[in-house]
């Protein structure tokens, strides 16, 4: 089971849906998940990476340093970014939401774990070009004495909250 912050992102995400269709960006509403705002962000499906288009300040709080610009992938160990890789295009391809079991790391060491969650937004020509996401903290932020997240691990969750991987084919390449 999931963190309810979680399952709620991904239920106001599934409204939008329309069923099988991919919401557009322009039907996402902030309004409708107000609470969860200091933890939403939003990435820009770019070449090669995901950078931030805008952060809520929890996020900005969390990695003690803006995120605007900054690619997503760069904040999680080299296991972890090919896990966010594998995340991000099971979004795209299936389109789902994907979340993401996460231990994020400070420097000296000290752990919080963590629920992110990538759901797929379409533009006007309803092709996906954002990813819309969440941190949910499933441990104590105080864990953290104050000290800024300088890597997070990650591995791919399934909708009972277990770790598993997922075939993902892009361009005719399987991708476990």
């Amino acid at each position: 089971m999931f963190h309810t912050n979680t399952d709620h992102l991904i239920g106001y995400w599934r409204s939008l849906s329309r069923g099988a269709a991919t919401p557009r960006r322009t039907d996402f509403d902030p309004a409708a998940v107000a609470e969860l705002l200091p933890q939403i962000f939003m990435l820009e499906l770019g070449a090669g990476s995901l950078p931030f288009r805008l952060a809520g300040e929890f996020l900005i709080d969390l990695h003690g340093k803006t995120l605007r610009g900054l690619d997503f992938q760069t904040l999680f160990s080299p296991g972890g970014r090919r896990v966010v890789t594998q995340a991000a295009l099971s979004a795209l391809n299936a389109p789902d939401p994907v979340v993401l079991l996460c231990e994020a790391v400070s420097a000296e060491g000290r752990t919080l774990t963590l629920e992110i969650v990538l759901a797929p937004l379409a533009g006007e020509d309803g092709r996906v070009e954002r990813l819309l996401g969440l941190y949910q903290p499933t441990s104590l932020v105080a864990r953290l004495g104050g000290r800024p997240v300088a890597e997070i691990n990650a591995r791919l969750a399934n909708d009972d909250g277990r770790g598993h991987l997922r075939l993902v084919v892009a361009d005719g390449l399987r991708i476990a």
